[in-house]
């Protein structure tokens, strides 16, 4: 079984519905998988999962979305 859906954006005012789709949309994924007794499930995450490694270097699961964390202080600067 693959699970690839996700609602994926840099930036949502209200994050809660990414969140309830990207985390409850999995363990629902998850919890169908092994009622049908699924040998194996391939999840595939988005940039967010990976950050934006510094150029030329490659990213991995250790690399941070820096992203999140400029729209937060900008949000928070302005109010």
């Amino acid at each position: 079984m693959f699970h690839a859906a996700a609602i994926y954006k840099d930036y949502m005012s209200d994050p809660r519905p990414m969140y309830e789709v990207n985390l409850s949309g999995t363990v629902h994924v998850l919890e169908a998988a092994r009622r049908a007794a699924v040998e194996r499930v391939v999840y595939t995450a988005s940039i967010v999962a990976l950050g934006r490694p510094t150029p030329g270097q490659l990213g991995n699961e250790e690399t941070a979305y820096e992203a999140w964390t400029s729209i937060f202080l900008t949000a928070a600067a302005s109010g």
